[in-house]
């Protein structure tokens, strides 16, 4: 599965949202693997648990404002170089985190990894939203695994 962050002009980052992104509003939210694996609710085909690791790479320069922003309405971790910087466990609505890149230590220069892990574990909307303002290069596809 690829996730791809579009440039928006109108908040001058990179964003990736299931509200605004064709494929997965179309299909009721971000479910990856419906009517796959196990995990999948009675006759709907829907599979509302679910994990999902992304990961990426960037390269930090220092007072560009560099941020990533993350908006779930369930679980989401985010870590650079292994170091948490993002804990939006636990369950609610629009929940979102900023992360200024400046405030990390990083070094000029340096290409640092970021892993973002989702989990599911409701039977509604999946909403997800990352947004950026510098561009990640992408390390492997996001993978997607059943809970159940």
């Amino acid at each position: 599965m690829t996730i791809q962050m579009e440039w928006d002009p109108t908040v001058a980052r990179f964003v990736f949202d299931t509200r605004i992104n064709e494929k997965y509003r179309s299909s009721g939210g971000f479910l990856p693997i419906d009517g796959q694996l196990m995990g999948n609710v009675g006759s709907t085909g829907r599979n509302y648990f679910f994990t999902t690791e992304i990961a990426a790479t960037f390269v930090y320069h220092p007072g560009r404002g560099q941020m990533f922003i993350i908006t779930s309405d369930d679980c989401a971790w985010m870590y650079v170089d292994g170091r948490l910087v993002v804990d939006l466990g636990g369950t609610g609505a629009g929940k979102d985190q900023k992360v200024p890149m400046d405030r990390l230590g990083l070094e000029n220069g340096a290409e640092y990894e970021v892993r973002i892990f989702l989990a599911q574990r409701q039977m509604a909307w999946t909403n997800l939203r990352f947004e950026s303002t510098f561009p990640l290069e992408s390390r492997d596809q996001a993978r997607s695994l059943s809970a159940r």
